[in-house]
Protein backbone atom coordinates (compact mmCIF):
# COMPACT_ATOMS: atom_id res chain seq x y z
CA UNK A 1 0.00 0.00 0.00
CA UNK A 2 1.62 3.41 -1.13
CA UNK A 3 0.67 7.27 -1.06
CA UNK A 4 2.80 9.49 -2.60
CA UNK A 5 6.06 8.54 -2.02
CA UNK A 6 5.47 7.11 1.57
CA UNK A 7 5.08 3.15 1.76
CA UNK A 8 2.24 1.89 4.98
CA UNK A 9 3.00 -1.45 6.54
CA UNK A 10 0.06 -2.18 8.35
CA UNK A 11 -1.92 1.36 7.96
CA UNK A 12 1.53 3.22 9.01
CA UNK A 13 4.47 4.80 7.78
CA UNK A 14 7.45 6.28 10.20
CA UNK A 15 6.61 10.19 7.70
CA UNK A 16 2.68 10.26 8.52
CA UNK A 17 2.09 7.56 11.08
CA UNK A 18 -1.59 6.65 10.68
CA UNK A 19 -2.39 9.51 9.33
CA UNK A 20 -4.30 7.77 6.32
CA UNK A 21 -8.24 8.85 6.75
CA UNK A 22 -11.10 7.05 5.41
CA UNK A 23 -13.78 10.37 4.45
CA UNK A 24 -16.91 8.66 3.88
CA UNK A 25 -16.47 6.31 7.04
CA UNK A 26 -15.24 9.86 9.03
CA UNK A 27 -18.43 11.56 7.59
CA UNK A 28 -20.94 9.44 8.57
CA UNK A 29 -19.46 9.31 11.78
CA UNK A 30 -19.34 13.20 12.62
CA UNK A 31 -23.29 13.77 10.86
CA UNK A 32 -24.97 9.78 12.15
CA UNK A 33 -28.11 9.52 9.84
CA UNK A 34 -31.08 8.34 11.20
CA UNK A 35 -34.70 8.41 10.67
CA UNK A 36 -37.27 10.28 13.30
CA UNK A 37 -41.05 10.96 13.43
CA UNK A 38 -43.47 13.72 14.19
CA UNK A 39 -46.11 12.74 15.88
CA UNK A 40 -44.25 9.12 17.11
CA UNK A 41 -47.61 7.68 17.86
CA UNK A 42 -50.92 8.17 16.63
CA UNK A 43 -54.16 7.86 18.25
CA UNK A 44 -57.24 7.85 16.73
CA UNK A 45 -60.75 7.69 17.59
CA UNK A 46 -64.11 7.41 15.81
CA UNK A 47 -67.59 6.46 15.14
CA UNK A 48 -68.52 3.41 12.85
CA UNK A 49 -70.32 5.82 10.58
CA UNK A 50 -67.52 8.33 10.37
CA UNK A 51 -66.01 8.53 6.93
CA UNK A 52 -62.31 7.60 6.28
CA UNK A 53 -59.59 9.69 7.99
CA UNK A 54 -56.33 11.20 7.44
CA UNK A 55 -53.84 11.59 9.54
CA UNK A 56 -50.11 12.92 8.09
CA UNK A 57 -47.05 11.66 9.97
CA UNK A 58 -43.29 14.18 9.45
CA UNK A 59 -40.43 12.10 8.73
CA UNK A 60 -36.81 13.75 9.81
CA UNK A 61 -33.15 12.91 9.29
CA UNK A 62 -30.87 14.62 11.46
CA UNK A 63 -27.93 14.65 9.07
CA UNK A 64 -27.22 15.78 5.51
CA UNK A 65 -27.12 12.68 4.42
CA UNK A 66 -29.61 11.40 2.50
CA UNK A 67 -32.29 8.30 3.50
CA UNK A 68 -33.89 6.81 1.02
CA UNK A 69 -36.92 5.21 2.86
CA UNK A 70 -39.97 3.04 2.67
CA UNK A 71 -42.98 2.62 4.29
CA UNK A 72 -45.30 -0.03 4.66
CA UNK A 73 -48.21 -0.91 7.11
CA UNK A 74 -47.08 -4.18 9.45
CA UNK A 75 -49.88 -4.57 11.29
CA UNK A 76 -54.05 -3.08 11.11
CA UNK A 77 -53.90 -3.66 6.85
CA UNK A 78 -57.97 -4.39 7.43
CA UNK A 79 -58.16 -0.27 8.63
CA UNK A 80 -54.82 1.04 8.02
CA UNK A 81 -53.38 2.11 4.94
CA UNK A 82 -51.00 4.43 3.15
CA UNK A 83 -51.78 7.00 0.57
CA UNK A 84 -48.69 7.37 -2.09
CA UNK A 85 -46.12 8.32 -1.67
CA UNK A 86 -44.73 5.40 0.63
CA UNK A 87 -41.30 5.85 -0.43
CA UNK A 88 -38.79 8.80 -0.63
CA UNK A 89 -35.51 10.30 0.29
CA UNK A 90 -35.05 12.47 3.19
CA UNK A 91 -32.19 15.04 4.84
CA UNK A 92 -31.77 17.95 6.87
CA UNK A 93 -33.68 20.13 7.35
CA UNK A 94 -35.97 18.88 5.11
CA UNK A 95 -38.88 16.55 6.38
CA UNK A 96 -40.87 13.86 4.43
CA UNK A 97 -44.61 13.73 4.60
CA UNK A 98 -46.22 10.31 5.32
CA UNK A 99 -50.67 9.79 5.13
CA UNK A 100 -52.06 7.41 6.44
CA UNK A 101 -55.86 6.58 5.91
CA UNK A 102 -57.78 5.13 8.28
CA UNK A 103 -61.29 3.29 7.53
CA UNK A 104 -63.65 2.08 10.09
CA UNK A 105 -65.91 1.01 8.22
CA UNK A 106 -67.48 -2.14 9.35
CA UNK A 107 -65.94 -2.32 12.75
CA UNK A 108 -66.93 -3.29 16.10
CA UNK A 109 -66.73 -0.60 18.56
CA UNK A 110 -63.35 -1.44 20.47
CA UNK A 111 -59.40 -0.82 20.35
CA UNK A 112 -57.32 -1.89 17.25
CA UNK A 113 -53.62 -1.07 17.46
CA UNK A 114 -51.93 -0.76 13.79
CA UNK A 115 -48.08 -0.21 12.89
CA UNK A 116 -46.79 2.08 10.03
CA UNK A 117 -43.36 0.74 9.75
CA UNK A 118 -40.66 2.11 8.22
CA UNK A 119 -37.24 1.22 6.23
CA UNK A 120 -34.42 3.45 5.70
CA UNK A 121 -31.21 3.35 3.72
CA UNK A 122 -28.20 5.26 3.29
CA UNK A 123 -24.64 4.52 2.90
CA UNK A 124 -23.72 4.37 6.61
CA UNK A 125 -26.27 1.89 7.76
CA UNK A 126 -29.54 0.50 7.48
CA UNK A 127 -32.69 1.81 9.95
CA UNK A 128 -36.19 1.15 10.67
CA UNK A 129 -38.74 3.58 12.33
CA UNK A 130 -41.86 1.67 13.65
CA UNK A 131 -45.22 3.97 14.34
CA UNK A 132 -47.81 2.56 16.43
CA UNK A 133 -51.51 3.81 15.51
CA UNK A 134 -54.20 3.21 17.86
CA UNK A 135 -57.83 3.49 16.69
CA UNK A 136 -60.55 3.47 19.03
CA UNK A 137 -64.45 2.73 17.63
CA UNK A 138 -66.74 3.93 19.89
CA UNK A 139 -70.93 4.15 19.51
CA UNK A 140 -71.33 7.77 19.92
CA UNK A 141 -69.16 10.63 20.20
CA UNK A 142 -70.25 13.87 21.20
CA UNK A 143 -69.14 17.08 21.44
CA UNK A 144 -69.09 19.77 24.20
CA UNK A 145 -68.16 23.45 23.44
CA UNK A 146 -66.85 25.10 25.79
CA UNK A 147 -66.56 29.32 25.99
CA UNK A 148 -63.60 31.06 25.36
CA UNK A 149 -62.99 33.10 28.58
CA UNK A 150 -60.22 36.28 28.42
CA UNK A 151 -59.19 38.40 30.51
Amino acid sequence: DKVGAYSYVGGRNDYLGYGRVNAARAVCQAAWPGLGSSPTSLDVLVSPGQPTTTRTISLTNPSRQPISWTANVSVGNSWLSLAPPTSGSVAYPATASLSLIINATGLSPGIYDGLVRVNGTSPCRNLQLDVPVRLQVVLLLRHAFLPLVRR
